[in-house]
């Protein structure tokens, strides 16, 4: 999406993609419409090919990107020159951290909030008040009795010690009622685009079911920074204060990262009790307390955020590296090299190979949906049931058939596996394979390149149609290359992917599986440019008999996975 200034104009996006996107509310900075976020990957910066172009001088040119991996959100910083902030807090270079709903997002001069579909919270209207002069705004906490600085000193304590938004929202609000004299009170936060606002907690004394309408000139003015109170509903001709009933009410704004990241809000109607002079002083001192400790949550919560991305990734490298096998070598006289460069994403990737008899090995590639531990624990249960059924069949297909119900059964709603299986055979010459959705495997050699095509479904959908076998040779001189989804799904600066038609124009230019793995990754380091690496790399080739002179022929059970 290119955004010229006050009009976007939109990228062409599936119905999948828009239904599961956001958008970014501008909260400070130039006036710009709302940033719908719906393709996978979306770049800013001042740059030409930027998906997102912000034109301005604090802006680098390709700045922060914004991604969907495997359901959830993330943002990464480009090793900008200002630096991308969430929730105030400045973002490491390179490394992705997930987005929530209501998360603040500043790339100087601007303060966007992420503003999800499916957000958990209540949208109430807000109700024009048509007369703004009934706002004054409060000065000072002078005179206040020593009874009413302990119930401070008390709520601060409390607000200070929340250990979630939702609990700090219930400690401000407890307060509030409680110093006020006030019987509602709500947290709420405003989206600028329309007169509507999210109810993120609210408390009221009376217990009444019905949901209520908010005073729009008392947000208003919170949202513009200013403490407001509504001093004399009758005397300000409103006919909507007057039907809604108020008698008195107030509203605070709360900061977070210099801007307005939301407001509480305050009122009572019809005979209820109403909010003191002294009470309303209090709130103000209250808005300034919840404002710091808000601050001080969410920059926690990022921490906390890149410590839980730190843990998945130490855990998930820790399985990689019981599981990877050398990354060259000689399994029942097929040759192999291979190679894995991790992304900023822990990837579900797994590549191996297996000795199936002394003339015959198995090679494998495949990707799990899913990251983290939980991807790894799939690829460790594909990587046993392979070594397991290959000790008794030759056959893919078999294989494939066998696993695909196995898994089928298994694997939690949602979460498939694709799995490319060949089965090399240095006595016949010959490759036997079958594909569940991989789709990436070819045949090199100095006549050309050829990609196999791609068969079956992925594991895990069980649609009761039977995986096939297909039969190949193989020559002297060729080679059969296996590469991850991570190679053609990568893009460049230009936000171009490298494809299939990247691998068929790489693998012309090599001779050995060595060199096919080599120069995969020379190709996709000058595609990408210093566009950061998104998934796992993985590329490995195979070919019949020895490469070196001297290499021993492995004989024995043996089966390696890298994932």
């Amino acid at each position: 999406m290119l955004l010229e200034r006050g009009r976007p104009v939109m990228a062409e996006t599936t119905e999948h993609a828009v239904r599961t996107g956001f958008r970014l509310l501008v909260l400070a900075g130039p006036p710009l419409p709302p940033i719908e976020i719906t393709k996978p990957v979306t770049t800013f910066g001042k740059a030409a090919e930027c998906d997102v172009r912000l034109s301005e001088p604090t802006v680098s040119r390709r700045h922060a990107v914004i991604e969907r991996v495997d359901g959830d959100w993330y943002i990464t910083d480009f090793e900008s020159h200002n630096g991308t902030f969430l929730n105030g807090q400045k973002l490491r270079p390179r490394e992705p951290i997930p987005l929530t709903h209501g998360d603040q997002v500043r790339i100087a001069p601007w303060v966007f909030r992420a503003a999800f579909r499916d957000s958990p919270f209540q949208l109430s209207h807000t109700t024009n008040d048509g007369n703004r002069s009934m706002l004054q705004t409060l000065a000072g906490t002078e005179g206040r009795e020593r009874s009413q600085l302990r119930q401070l000193l008390a709520a601060a304590a409390a607000i200070n010690g929340a250990a979630t938004q939702a609990e700090l929202c219930d400690q401000l609000l407890r307060a509030a009622v409680s110093m006020s004299g006030f019987q509602r009170a709500a947290v709420l936060r405003h989206d600028p685009s329309a007169e509507t606002v999210e109810v993120l907690a609210h408390l009221d004394a009376k217990q009444h079911q019905a949901p209520f309408e908010y005073s729009r000139s008392l947000v208003r003015g919170a949202i513009a920074g200013s403490v407001v109170h509504l001093a004399d509903p009758q005397a300000s001709g409103s006919h909507s204060i007057v039907s809604l009933g108020i008698s008195g009410a107030l509203s605070a704004p709360l900061i977070v990262d210099g801007v307005v990241w939301g407001l509480f809000y305050l009122d009572s109607r019809g005979r209820e009790r109403s909010g003191t002079g002294e009470g309303a002083d209090a709130c103000r001192v209250l808005a300034e307390i919840a404002s710091l400790a808000l601050s001080n949550l969410m920059r926690r919560e990022v921490e906390a955020r890149y410590d839980t991305l730190r843990r998945d990734a130490e855990l998930a490298s820790g399985a990689q590296r019981l599981l990877i096998p050398p990354e060259s070598g000689v399994v029942a006289g097929v040759s192999y090299a291979l190679r894995l460069v991790p992304g900023r994403f822990v990837s579900g990737d797994l590549v191996g190979v297996c000795q199936v008899d002394e003339y015959r090995a198995a090679a494998f590639i495949g990707d799990v949906t899913g990251k983290g531990m939980g991807a790894g624990l799939v690829m460790s249960v594909i990587q046993t049931f392979l070594a397991a059924r290959l000790a008794i069949s030759n056959d893919p297909a078999a294989v494939m058939n066998d696993l695909d119900i196995f898994m089928s059964t298994r694997l939690p709603p949602g979460r498939y596996a694709s799995l490319w299986l060949g089965v090399l055979d240095v006595e016949r010459a010959t490759l036997a394979w079958t594909d569940a959705g991989h789709g990436l495997a070819f045949i090199a050699s100095s006549d050309g390149v050829r990609q196999l095509e791609c068969q079956g479904t992925w594991l895990g959908v069980h649609t009761g149609s039977p995986y096939r076998t297909a039969t190949v040779p193989i020559r002297p001189g060729e080679r059969l290359v296996l590469v991850s989804d991570g190679f053609i799904e990568q893009p460049n600066a230009a936000g171009a992917q490298f494809e299939s038609s990247g691998i068929l124009e790489t693998l012309r230019d090599a001779g050995t599986a060595q060199e096919d793995v080599q120069k995969l990754f020379e190709a996709i380091e000058r595609h990408a440019g210093t566009v950061l690496i998104r998934d796992d790399l993985t590329a490995a080739a195979f070919t019949l008999g020895s490469q070196r002179a001297g290499d021993p022929i492995r004989v024995g059970a043996e089966c390696s996975m890298l994932g």
